[in-house]
């Protein structure tokens, strides 16, 4: 039996070594990337019947299989280093990275977490990266590591519980995986087939520059 395929599946098909459906939405393997695979997931808004898409890419720098006590100091040093965009201005919006607040909130809980701006000024330098942003226009986009281990996620209840399980895994990380997260309305239009290809042009971006930053600090 034949299946419908995704808008951005037929936007990106020279690109895409195969596909598939996952929980809430579709897991798409491209060719050529930096990053392992990307996640599309539709989140339904407040309001009507609109939803928003959520991108979801996920960049491995040390996989579960191999991650021992050898690599905790990594996992640490680079988890200083999340941040997200802010929009700032009136007629004409520009975005810059800036530290995630969340990052700013787990310090409360990991006193000896002391925040670095190198990731951010490595984006924010990038001139090609920042110029696609402002030309795609996402809500949200946050760049993070993977810090929570799924046996965790049941017991979490709220913000605070999310916040202690991130503190339990900094303090015995299980692997080392950035996660670029982009939120926004992608809807069939004209250069729909352009935007997402923008789309995946920030996501590898953004890959290249974490997995330079998590090298250099592997090798420090």
């Amino acid at each position: 039996m034949s299946r419908e395929v995704p808008e951005i599946v037929r936007a990106l098909e020279n690109r895409i070594e195969n596909w598939d459906y996952t929980v809430g939405g579709i897991l798409i393997h491209l060719k050529d990337s930096l990053f392992k695979g990307l996640i599309v997931k539709y989140v339904p808004m407040s309001i009507g019947f609109e939803y928003k898409n959520q991108f979801i890419c996920s960049t491995v720098i040390m996989p579960e299989e191999d991650m021992d006590a050898s690599h905790y100091s990594q996992y640490r040093e680079l988890k200083r280093l999340e941040c997200q965009i802010r929009w700032s201005g009136v007629i004409k919006k520009i975005a810059k990275f800036v530290t995630s607040p969340e990052l700013i909130d787990l310090q409360s809980y990991i006193p000896e977490l002391k925040i670095s701006d190198e990731l951010i000024s490595a984006l924010n330098s990038n001139s090609e990266l920042t110029n696609l942003i402002s030309s795609l226009r996402p809500d949200d986009l946050a760049v993070t590591l993977d810090s929570v281990n799924a046996s965790d996620m049941a017991s979490v209840r709220s913000r605070e519980d999310l916040l202690e399980c991130k503190a339990k895994f900094y303090r015995k990380p299980t692997k080392i995986v950035w996660l670029n997260i982009v939120s926004m309305m992608l809807i069939r239009r004209p250069y729909y087939q352009k935007r997402a290809e923008n789309l995946i042009r920030i996501l590898n971006l953004i890959s290249r520059e974490v997995i330079r930053i998590s090298g250099r600090s592997l090798n420090s």
